[in-house]
């Protein structure tokens, strides 16, 4: 290689390096430039003006976009004030807006075209989904991409860290809903295989730990994961599943033509009602495990579709009804109207409940038709058993062959229930329990919480009694026609109605004998009052035993009455008015009391022997007596007569005077003691004692004060 040549190649590599050098600083010189004028705000019209034009390339509507910020050194994008506007009429709310739009962007792949957000913000966001009769919508139809490329291309694979949506809302066919959406680790991948012929998407979305609020209820924990297909002639989910709280759904969906959607879909979910009750802050769902699966199309505005459920565990708690280990299952077909439950069946209590149900979805309103059948009583008393209702200690048991019809809205809102029922003694009767025949027509409505009996009849072995009115919270009114020849077998009830425990002192320990009552059951249901005309015989409660009874008896829990009251016990025959002051259906201590008896020529024996004494006074007692005070201090005062007496030994004709009796003191005025003389006869000369005795109780003292004449000492052997 000569000189020459070497000068010549040194000059070219001089020439090439001054290119070189130039081209990278004036690449540089470019890049510096364009960093200052992107990242000093000024680029940002052309940035905004892309944006919206991918933005309407994708969505098919118009955009709108108030401004946009990027720090380019965070990867931070803030745009304001985006709004979408669909094919909604003019004047009314854009297909989407939000006032803002924050998103933190990390690029995990360029060349890959792999990008994740660490954060993404919406604030206010705002849908409006407007669907007309004929169906169509305010949704527009994105542009669609033309190329001849048959190539397949990953479009985009996002993943999003943590997403927010917050103090947004859904407006459809102007029923504006509250909605609010939190969640984390949102992934959404979307290929694209096209073709001259036939463009194809392929996308799947996976979004764990969404929290979602809307309306009134409580944040639902919810994950969704999807495989889906967009093609020019329609849409497929090959698989979705959405998880909620305890629940899960897993469906497939097929659509096909979009100028006239066809729709099929496929379904199976297993769904835990103690989401819907949680979460819908309702407590009149049941609770329970329910399996359902189906299938469907849409097409033309009409709606066809069929499938099936099966429910177990289910738990009844409605104020006035509460149950638990029901199972239930049936059939389902739906329309454009609501749904069909054809052939419903559930097991409750032993028996049976067929029927069809039916529900509206305008509205949700639900009908059902129902037939039960050998359903146990003994089972359903203490399902409807309530303060102020005590029905299970009745201990009845019947079989229940009833036809109902039941009516609700949504989550059993508004539940009312009519029908008859006819009651079958059964062969085996519950231990413990009474066989018991009758017939019911009834009508419950939940929201007032009110039982209309129309009529009702039963009969026991020793009873029988016709019911009809209104059990309601606050004013009950009930026609009750009763009458038992074993008030024994109602002891527990009876307990139960003064809410007395059975083992408390308090507690009615024995209660025997036959009754008739005819009366009204009126007030509070918590505390109702039992009015009414009653007859006993061979009555005995507790130690108060009586041949007859008949008055009018009021009962309540702050007061007992029995007025016009007459009572035989052996030859003794009362007539009697009695008030007695309670507390929640106990006579307490302090509980005042007022009574007025009439006595006529009754044996003292017999009087001793109803009020369980024992003194060693006998003769025949007639007068007017007058109680009152309280139960701890009781006084009675009165005129009184007794003949043909004896008292401590000493015989006498007659004793008259007016009696004062006192918790410290009792004492006779105005006395008169008449006394003859071993077998003289009355009216041929006689002793007598006037004036006035009284006795001290708690210093034991004794006060007399008497004047006698021509007394018989005979008649004082004794003493």
């Amino acid at each position: 290689m000569t000189s020459e040549t070497r000068r010549r190649k040194w000059r070219w590599l001089r020439h090439v390096a001054w290119v070189l050098a130039a081209k990278v600083f004036l690449i540089l010189l470019i890049l510096t430039g364009v960093a200052i004028f992107f990242g000093s705000g000024a680029g940002n019209p052309l940035i905004q003006r892309y944006v919206v034009h991918t933005l309407e390339r994708v969505t098919g509507g118009q955009v709108a976009l108030k401004s946009i910020s990027i720090r380019w050194l965070s990867l931070e994008i803030t745009m304001k004030g985006l709004v979408i506007h669909g094919r909604e009429p003019a004047g009314t709310e854009p297909l989407f807006a939000a006032d803002e739009v924050q998103a933190g962007l990390r690029i995990d792949s360029f060349w890959g075209r792999k990008v994740s957000l660490n954060d993404l913000l919406v604030q206010r966001p705002q849908v409006h989904i407007r669907v007309e009769k004929d169906g169509s919508s305010n949704v527009p139809v994105p542009q669609n991409a033309s190329s001849r490329k048959p190539t397949r291309e990953t479009l985009f694979d996002l993943r999003i860290r943590r997403l927010q949506l917050q103090n947004g809302w859904i407006l459809y066919n102007d029923v504006r809903t509250p909605l609010a959406v939190e969640g984390n680790n949102l992934r959404l991948a979307l290929d694209a295989s096209r073709s001259a012929n036939e463009p194809m998407y392929l996308g799947t979305i996976d979004w764990q730990s969404i929290q979602f609020t809307a309306k009134r209820f409580l944040p639902w924990p919810v994950s969704v994961s999807a495989k889906f297909m967009l093609r020019r002639d329609g849409f497929t989910l090959e698989q979705g599943i959405l998880s909620a709280g305890r629940s899960h759904v897993d469906a497939q969906v097929e659509m096909q033509d979009y100028l006239q959607p066809k729709w099929s879909f496929r379904y199976r979910g297993w769904v835990n009602l103690l989401d819907l009750r949680e979460n819908l802050r309702s407590p009149e769902t049941p609770t329970g495990l329910v399996d359902v699966h189906g299938e469907g199309t849409f097409a033309d505005g009409q709606l066809h579709g069929s499938g099936s459920y099966s429910g177990h565990d289910i738990t009844l708690t409605y104020p006035i009804f509460r149950a638990s280990g029901l199972s239930s299952r049936g059939s389902v077909q739906m329309d454009n109207s609501g749904l069909v439950v054809p052939d419903f069946l559930a097991l409750a209590f032993g028996g049976t409940v067929k029927g069809r149900v039916t529900m509206r979805f305008d509205g949700l309103k639900f009908r059902a038709d129902t037939h039960v059948q050998d359903a146990h009583l003994a089972g359903v008393l203490p399902a409807i058993e309530h303060p102020g209702f005590p029905v299970d200690e009745l201990h009845w048991d019947t079989l229940i062959s009833a036809d109902t019809t039941e009516t609700w809205s949504g989550p059993f809102q508004h539940f009312e229930i009519t029908g008859t029922m006819q009651w079958v003694s059964p062969d085996t009767v519950a231990f413990g329990h009474i066989p018991v025949d009758g017939d019911w027509e009834i009508r419950y409505r939940y929201d007032p919480e009110t039982l209309m009996v129309n009529s009702g009849e039963f009969e026991t072995p020793a009873s029988r009694g016709t019911i009809s009115g209104l059990l309601a919270p606050r004013n009950t009114g009930i026609d009750v026609r009763f009458e038992t020849g074993a008030l024994e077998s109602y002891r527990d009830f009876i307990n139960a109605i003064r809410d007395t425990p059975p083992n408390s002192p308090d507690a009615i320990k024995v209660i025997t004998g036959s009754a008739r009552w005819e009366g009204k059951i009126s007030g509070p249901s918590g505390g109702p009052t039992f009015a009414g005309h009653v007859r006993g015989e061979g009555v005995r409660y507790d130690g108060l035993a009586l041949d007859s009874v008949e008055g009018e008896l009021s009962y309540s829990p702050e007061e007992l009455t029995f007025s016009r009251a007459h009572l035989w016990s052996g030859p003794m025959d009362a007539v009697m008015d009695l008030a007695l002051e309670l507390h929640k259906w106990s006579f307490l201590p302090d509980s005042t009391w007022s009574a007025d008896v009439n006595l006529e020529a009754t044996p003292v024996d017999a009087l001793q022997q109803l009020l369980s004494l024992s003194y060693p006074v006998r003769g025949d007692l007639s007068g007017q007596f007058h109680g009152h005070g309280t139960r701890k201090a009781p006084s009675v005062t009165g005129l009184f007569d007794l003949a043909n007496g004896e008292a401590y030994s000493v015989t006498f004709n007659r004793l008259r005077g007016q009696l004062t009796l006192m918790p410290d003191e009792v004492r006779i005025g105005n006395a008169e003691l008449r006394l003859f003389p071993p077998e003289k006869e009355p009216g041929h000369g006689a002793g007598i004692v006037t004036g006035s005795a009284g006795y001290n109780f708690l210093d034991r003292s004794a006060s007399i004060d008497l004047v006698g004449a021509s007394l018989p000492l005979a008649n004082f052997q004794k003493l």
